[in-house]
């Protein structure tokens, strides 16, 4: 009886590993991106690589991808090891649109007399979006998957997506208030290409893991991918 319990919580539990997308130039030189469609560079690809080889046996069902192209072309290799998996691009998980300010160095940027937080939420209403707009948009998608959530219990999904939407859920499931989702940016550490999980189950997320990037050591004997 008890292993049967245990196969029906697991068949009802929903299962999301969170893949940052890959490196860019951008990434490298410390530049806001926002929703500018900039591609993964030569370390991305091998990064994308690293991180297809460490979900390689993992049994995912589906992947959604930003439809941002750094995004796609992380979320290609992980499909390529996954072939059976339901592709979806979405621009759901996109990157806070950074309006006129992409392409900007963020120290710069967050030395200026932007600095402030008030000073960024009033620009961001206007040119861009806020993190409070990024966090409704992303816990809007996720209501909207738990909506359909008979259609995916008992799956391991992956969302390939940028360093805002995941600070995003996780600063919700780490308790941040709205009002300190600047001070989540800042805090949790999410880097390229690494996989935080989380699980809905009985009505409730819980964090598995946050920023793994244990995979990513391996990357030294990793062939470049030129």
């Amino acid at each position: 009886m008890k292993n049967i319990q245990t196969i029906l919580v697991l068949l009802k539990k929903i299962r999301i590993l969170l893949v940052r997308h890959g490196t860019t130039d951008w990434n490298r030189e410390k530049r806001l991106q926002g929703q500018l469609d900039l591609p993964i560079n030569s370390q991305g690809r091998r990064e994308a690589m690293t991180v297809s080889n460490r979900l390689k046996s993992e049994p995912i069902s589906d992947i959604f991808s930003s439809d941002l192209l750094r995004c796609r072309q992380t979320a290609s290799f992980i499909r390529n090891r996954h072939p059976q998996s339901i592709y979806h691009e979405t621009n759901f998980l996109r990157e806070a649109n950074s309006g006129i300010m992409g392409g900007k160095n963020i120290r710069r940027l967050m030395g200026s007399e932007l600095s402030s937080l008030n000073a960024l939420k009033e620009f961001f209403k206007h040119y861009g979006e806020s993190m409070e707009d990024v966090f409704n948009r992303i816990w809007k998608f996720l209501n909207y998957l738990l909506s359909r959530k008979e259609e995916f219990e008992g799956k391991t999904i992956v969302f390939v997506t940028h360093g805002g939407p995941i600070r995003m859920i996780l600063g919700k499931l780490l308790g941040y208030k709205q009002s300190e989702l600047r001070l989540a940016t800042n805090e949790i550490k999410i880097s390229n290409c690494s996989i935080t999980e989380i699980v809905y189950e009985n009505a409730k997320w819980e964090i598995k893991s946050i920023n793994d990037t244990e995979h990513l050591n391996q990357l030294k004997k990793v062939q470049p991918i030129l």
